[in-house]
């Protein structure tokens, strides 16, 4: 599993984790944690078993009629992670 995430306006944030949350590829789905220096953008995170290149290029070709601005991938301590 790869745990990435989506740099995104806020407003749309619900309308992609139910999108993302339909893939068989996602395993989770957290957020949005929204930006306190920009309100308008937060982060999603996801656990997938798809790579970051393949999470973005799904972003870029899937008319899920949300805005993001790219993508990232997340370090997590497994120690921590359920």
């Amino acid at each position: 599993m790869y745990c990435h995430g989506i740099d995104m306006l806020t407003k749309h944030a619900h309308r992609m984790k139910k999108t993302l949350k339909r893939l068989a590829s996602v395993e989770q789905v957290d957020g949005p944690f929204q930006y306190h220096q920009q309100p308008t953008l937060c982060q999603i995170h996801v656990t997938t078993t798809m790579t970051v290149e393949e999470l973005d290029n799904w972003l870029y070709t899937v008319d899920h009629k949300c805005e993001y601005v790219g993508t990232f991938s997340r370090k997590v301590d497994e120690t921590n992670y359920k």
